[in-house]
């Protein structure tokens, strides 16, 4: 927090907004749940700092609770990593897209 505390005063004496995404690890879709403690810590922080706050946590165990975590992981995410695959990365910029396009 305090590192992101210094972005925002930086950002902020630039004249520059803050936005803050998050989204699951394979590890927070195995054993947590979407609405975690880092999501609740972001959005807090977010209330009087940011832009916007992207929660895309719901998207994602959405995914897990349409199959189960072992066929979403393959799905979403390049095995044995944390990151998103080709089809993990698509539904993540859709879904951004389409709430950046809100504002």
């Amino acid at each position: 927090l305090g590192y992101m505390e210094n972005l925002h005063s930086l950002l902020s004496s630039k004249s520059i907004k803050l936005s803050i995404a998050v989204y699951p690890w394979p590890g927070t879709l195995m054993f947590d749940k979407p609405e975690n403690v880092h999501v609740k810590m972001w959005n807090n922080f977010c209330k009087k700092k940011c832009n916007k706050f992207y929660n895309f946590m719901p998207l994602f165990f959405g995914e897990v609770k349409s199959y189960n975590f072992y066929d979403s992981y393959k799905k979403i995410f390049i095995e044995g990593d944390i990151h998103f695959d080709d089809y993990g990365s698509e539904i993540l910029a859709k879904e951004f897209l389409s709430e950046y396009k809100k504002n």
